[in-house]
C-alpha cells in the first residue's frame, strides 16, 4: 500500500479534449472533439459540454493494443486496473471513469511485465497543469488475509492483494472531473506514466428495484397483467430511468462451451522444465477457473483467444498459463482476490478489449458480508463469464479467517427452488468436473452464504461438503458489438423521463411468454453517469400446457409394473412432472413419482398388483404452483403365467 506524502504541485503541458453529452428524449449520444477548455453550459434536452484537459504522455498511450516480443530493459508501461468502470456504475463517455467513494483505491500494473519496478507515484489534477501528490508506494507485497489451507495441505488463496496501490481520499473534493496519474519507476531509473480521466460524484445514480413479491431468493414474482416496475436513487440530478430484459428461461441456465483446463496441468515448471502435475498441492485453481470461463466467450469472440505475444491459444490450459502470470498466482499461496481483478483487467487490456468487456468484482470488505448465491444466479442468467471463490472454515469454524481453505471454480448454471434456495452448478478445475450444490440448506457463517455439495451422494451433510461464497467476478460484454457476438439480446421495456413523479415504468406482462427474465434497470444523470441494477422476474399469466399421455403397448405392461410415456412440456416456467396412480376411474389418486427434468418423458411405475386395473395421470406443475393434467388412461396389468414343467425328449 502506498504512503501518503505531503502535497506538492507539478506543472505540465497539456492537450485539451472536449466531451459533449446530448440528453434528449431519454437517449444519450456522445461526441468527442479537440477543443479549448470549457464549462458545463446546459441541462436536459440541451447540450451539456464538459471540456477537460488530458495529458498525452510520450511513454505510453492507452489507446492502442499492447503486443510484446521478448525484450529486456523496457520502460514501465503503467495501466490503471482501479478505478475502473463496470456494468453497475459507469459513464456514457468511454474515456471517463466513475468514482464515488470517500476512499478510492488506486491500483496499477506494469504491462511491460519485467518485474523490475521499484516504486510508484500517484497524483491528481483539476486542470492537467498543476498536480497534487496523493502519495507513493514502495512495497508491492501482499496485504490482507492469506488462507493457509489446513496448513498448506489443501488449496489456499487469499483475501486481499499485492501490487502498486494507494488510497485516494476524496473527502472535501468538489463533484467534478479530475485527472489521476500513476508513474512507475524501474531498477534502471526508467519511468513510465499514464493518466485517466475520472468523474467524482459522492451521490452517483445507484438505483434500487422492486424486491417484492418474491417467489424465491432474488426472483421477483409471480407477476401477471400490468406491473409497475419502480426504482429509487439517491442521485441529486437523475435524468431518466430505463428498463430492458433478456430471456432468462429456463429457470436452469446451463452455460455450454466452458473450457476444460485442469489446474494440475497449469503452473510454473519445475527444475526439469516440466509442469508440476504430480504435486499434491496445486494452487492454480484461480487462473484455471478464469480461463475456463473466458474460453466460452472466446468461442464467439476469437480476439479473447489471442496470445499477448501473437498467435492463438490452442486450449484453455494455455490461456490459464498466461492468466496465471497476470493474476500473480504462485504455487505456495495461490491467487489473491485483488490480484484476480487486476489480472482479468490486465488480460483484457493486453488484447485491447478493455472497452469491449468489463470486470465486476464482488469482493466484500473485510468485516463485511459476502455476496449472495442469488447474485451469482443473476450473473449466469445474464450470460456473464463467472468465476467464484468459495471457502471452507478451518479449525476455528469461522469463515473469513486465516485458517480457511479457499478454492476457485467456474460458474455454470443456477436453478432456483420455489420457496427459497436452489442449486448452483460449477466447473471445478480439479479434473475438471461439473457438480451441483444446494443453496440455503445450511445457515450463514459470519454473514457468508453456504452451499452443500453432496460429494459422496449419500444425502447426508458430511464434513468437508459445505463451502461458503467469499467472492465472485463477472466478465460482461460491454457494448452492442460484443452483445451481438455473445448473442445477448436486450429488449427495451420502456423509459421514464419525468423525475418529478418518481421513477416507474408500466409493463404489460401478457405480451411476454410465461417464464423467467433478467430485468435490467439503468439510471442516467445529467452529468453522464449511469448506474445499473438487475433482478430476475418471473412472469406467470397462464397455467402450463398439459402433456399427452400415451396408452402403453403390450411390451410396456408387466406383471407388477407399467412403463408410461408422454409428450414433452415446453413451458419456460416448467417445474416438474408428477405421476399419479389410482385404482378408481376419475379419481386422481396418489403421487408415485416427481420428475424435475423436463426432457424425461417416460418412467416405470413398480409395485403394482398383477391382473389389476389402474388409472394413470401425468400432471405438469409450473414454478408458481399452477398445474395442468393429462387425460387419464386405464391399464390392466398382466397375468402371472402358471408354472408348467417340461420334460426333455431324447
Amino acid at each position: 500500500m502506498g504512503i501518503c506524502q505531503k502535497a506538492h504541485v507539478r506543472r505540465e503541458s497539456k492537450i485539451a479534449i472536449s466531451t459533449s453529452y446530448h440528453i434528449k428524449s431519454g437517449s444519450i449520444r456522445i461526441f468527442n472533439e479537440f477543443a479549448k477548455k470549457g464549462n458545463i453550459v446546459g441541462f436536459r434536452k440541451t447540450t451539456v459540454q464538459l471540456s477537460l484537459v488530458i495529458l498525452v504522455f510520450a511513454v505510453f498511450s492507452d489507446c492502442f493494443a499492447v503486443t510484446f516480443e521478448p525484450q529486456t530493459n523496457l520502460q514501465p508501461i503503467p495501466y490503471f486496473t482501479s478505478p475502473s468502470n463496470d456494468e453497475f456504475m459507469s459513464t456514457v463517455d468511454p474515456n471517463m471513469v466513475k468514482v464515488f467513494e470517500s476512499n478510492v483505491e488506486l491500483r496499477v500494473v506494469d504491462l511491460a511485465d519485467e518485474g523490475d519496478i521499484t516504486h510508484a507515484l500517484f497524483d491528481f489534477s483539476v486542470d492537467g497543469i498543476d498536480w497534487i501528490s496523493i502519495g507513493e508506494d514502495w512495497d508491492n507485497g501482499f496485504e490482507g488475509i492469506q488462507f493457509n489451507g489446513d496448513g498448506g495441505q489443501a488449496s489456499t488463496n487469499g483475501w486481499g492483494g499485492s501490487g502498486w496501490n494507494i488510497i485516494w481520499q476524496t473527502e472535501g473534493l468538489e463533484e467534478g472531473a479530475y485527472l489521476l496519474r500513476a508513474t512507475l519507476f524501474d531498477q534502471l531509473g526508467q519511468e513510465g506514466a499514464t493518466a485517466i480521466l475520472v468523474h467524482f460524484d459522492p451521490t452517483p445514480p445507484f438505483l434500487t428495484l422492486d424486491s417484492e413479491p418474491a417467489i424465491t431468493d432474488g426472483i421477483l414474482g409471480p407477476l401477471e397483467n400490468i406491473v409497475y416496475f419502480n426504482s429509487t436513487t439517491l442521485d441529486e440530478d437523475p435524468a431518466f430511468f430505463s428498463l430492458d430484459y433478456i430471456n432468462a428461461s429456463r429457470p436452469q441456465i446451463d452455460q455450454q462451451g466452458l473450457g476444460n483446463a485442469n489446474q494440475e496441468n497449469v503452473g510454473t515448471p519445475d527444475t526439469k522444465g516440466t509442469p508440476q502435475t504430480d504435486d499434491d498441492v496445486n494452487n492454480f485453481c484461480g487462473p484455471t477457473s478464469a480461463a475456463n470461463a473466458l474460453w466460452r466467450l472466446g468461442q464467439n469472440d476469437p480476439a479473447l483467444l489471442g496470445k499477448s505475444g501473437g498467435g492463438q491459444f490452442n486450449n484453455a490450459t494455455e490461456m490459464a498459463e498466461e492468466l496465471g502470470n497476470d493474476t500473480k498466482t504462485d504455487q505456495a499461496n495461490g491467487t489473491a482476490t485483488n490480484d484476480m481483478t487486476d489480472g482479468l483487467r490486465k488480460f483484457l487490456k493486453k488484447r485491447n478489449l478493455d472497452g469491449n468487456y468489463t470486470v465486476k468484482p464482488h469482493i466484500p470488505k473485510q468485516g463485511g458480508r459476502g455476496p449472495f448465491w442469488s447474485d451469482v444466479g443473476n450473473a449466469l442468467r445474464q450470460g456473464e463469464a463467472v468465476i467464484m471463490l468459495k471457502v471452507k472454515p478451518g479449525n476455528d469454524g469461522v469463515v473469513g479467517t486465516a485458517d480457511d481453505v479457499g478454492h476457485y471454480e467456474t460458474g455454470k448454471d443456477a436453478n432456483p427452488y420455489p420457496g427459497g434456495g436452489g442449486e448452483v452448478s460449477v466447473r471445478d478445475p480439479k479434473g475438471p468436473t461439473d457438480k451441483s450444490g444446494r443453496v440455503k440448506v445450511v445457515p450463514k457463517n459470519n454473514d457468508f452464504e453456504g452451499i452443500w455439495f453432496d460429494d459422496d451422494g449419500d444425502g447426508e451433510e458430511d464434513d468437508g461438503e459445505v463451502w461458503y461464497l467469499l467472492a465472485f467476478w463477472e466478465i460482461s460484454p460491454n457494448n452492442e458489438y460484443t452483445w451481438g457476438l455473445q448473442k445477448v439480446e436486450y429488449v427495451p421495456l420502456g423509459e421514464d423521463v419525468v423525475p418529478s413523479d418518481g421513477w416507474s415504468i408500466p409493463v404489460e406482462t401478457n405480451q411476454l411468454h410465461d417464464g423467467f427474465y433478467l430485468l435490467r434497470g439503468r439510471m442516467y444523470d445529467f452529468t453522464g453517469n449511469v448506474g445499473m441494477n438487475r433482478t430476475t422476474v418471473y412472469i406467470n399469466n397462464h397455467s402450463p400446457d398439459p402433456v399427452g399421455l400415451e396408452n402403453p403397448s403390450l411390451e410396456d405392461i408387466g406383471f407388477g409394473s407399467v412403463t408410461l410415456r408422454w409428450t414433452q412440456n415446453l413451458d419456460e416456467d416448467f417445474n416438474m412432472y408428477q405421476i399419479f396412480v389410482s385404482s378408481s376411474e376419475g379419481i386422481l389418486g396418489n403421487v408415485v413419482q416427481n420428475i424435475s427434468d423436463w426432457t424425461i418423458t417416460s418412467c416405470r411405475v413398480d409395485g403394482l398388483e398383477s391382473e389389476t386395473d389402474y388409472y394413470f395421470t401425468v400432471r405438469v406443475v409450473d414454478f408458481s404452483g399452477l398445474a395442468a393434467d393429462s387425460g387419464q388412461i386405464q391399464v390392466h396389468t398382466a397375468v402371472i403365467p402358471e408354472f408348467q414343467s417340461w420334460m426333455a425328449l431324447s
